[in-house]
């Protein structure tokens, strides 16, 4: 075989394997709309579910399998006001109605499954006046935590032992970040991740220091988190899969996953600001966008394997 040929043939062998082995892009869980923002979610490492909730649908809680695809919905009989957050603890989840700028608010706790659930409600008092939260978690123990935001935001925990006859009081631990949307307990039961203002800032829940944050640069407000085996998923409708930080990181959002113009159509890049604009482009085609190539590149990448092809092809029967 020629020189030439010899070349042709390697070629064609690594353009093969280049395109068979492109990583994947890293997995976002796009939930289904349901018509509402999301105002919290909590993952079951058992069950491999994530549950979601939205202000609107209070009571019905939308169940998704590790894919993003819908199973069900949990459904319990309470008429909440204003469900801001999820939590899960010891196969049950907790459905935090906690939102708006209230002296009291109400834990509803059902079983994790879905279907129509039992469900046995706890109200919760706070010992300095209304609050505004959107973050609710529960410790290894089943104590329960709540995080304000707003004018003079704390962390604040109940009694292990709670009443579903009589008002919970709550007491406050200590101040809280900024803004604060969000937080879980980690597996260990002494790490709390919570989504502020700035970011993930990690604390020691029983020193309450901070001990790691990651600063984003270009995600959104309002998002919500919690723990996926040891990593975390950080989102709202869509669900990006991030690591625990163990320092001081600065993360750029915007940038860990392609521009959704790249698979189809070379317009400019919409603007991260207008999701008006964005819809038509990210909301058909994102389930499907594993690989680093879209559907156009493939194509375009077939094509020049089978014209490489074809021409060694070519060379060789000349021989």
């Amino acid at each position: 075989m020629s020189s030439f040929r010899r070349v042709a043939a390697l070629a064609l062998a690594g353009l093969v394997v280049s395109l068979a082995g492109t990583p994947a892009a890293a997995d976002d869980l796009e939930l289904p709309d349901a018509g509402a923002a999301v105002t919290g979610v909590a993952w079951d490492d058992d069950a491999k579910h994530l549950f979601a909730v939205s202000e609107a649908h209070g009571a019905s809680i939308l169940v998704t399998d590790d894919k993003g695809e819908k199973v069900g919905n949990l459904d319990f009989g309470a008429q909440p006001e204003s469900v801001q957050a999820l939590a899960l603890h010891k196969g049950h989840l907790y459905v935090g109605d906690i939102g708006g700028n209230r002296k009291e608010i109400v834990v509803h706790r059902v079983k994790a499954a879905v279907g129509e659930q039992k469900h046995r409600s706890y109200e919760f008092a706070y010992p300095d006046g209304s609050h505004e939260a959107q973050a609710l978690l529960v410790s290894g123990k089943g104590r329960i935590y709540v995080i304000t935001s707003g004018e003079n935001a704390g962390i604040y925990h109940s009694e292990l032992e709670l009443s579903k006859d009589s008002v919970n009081k709550l007491t406050r631990a200590t101040d809280a970040p900024a803004g604060v949307t969000d937080a879980v307990f980690l597996a260990d039961g002494s790490t709390v991740v919570l989504r502020s203002a700035k970011g993930l800032e990690v604390m020691d829940a029983y020193s309450w220091d901070t001990t790691a944050t990651a600063t984003y640069v270009g995600a959104p407000e309002g998002e919500s988190v919690t723990a996926r085996g040891d990593d975390l998923l950080v989102g709202s409708q869509v669900l990006r899969q991030e690591q625990v930080p163990s320092g001081d990181v600065e993360r750029v959002i915007g940038a860990e996953s392609p521009p959704p113009s790249e698979e189809t159509t070379p317009e400019p890049t919409p603007q991260e600001t207008t999701p008006a604009e964005e819809a038509p482009v990210v909301e058909e085609p994102e389930p499907k966008k594993s690989p680093i190539f879209g559907g156009t590149k493939l194509a375009l990448g077939a094509a020049a394997v089978l014209a490489l092809g074809c021409g060694v092809l070519v060379l060789l029967r000349k021989e």
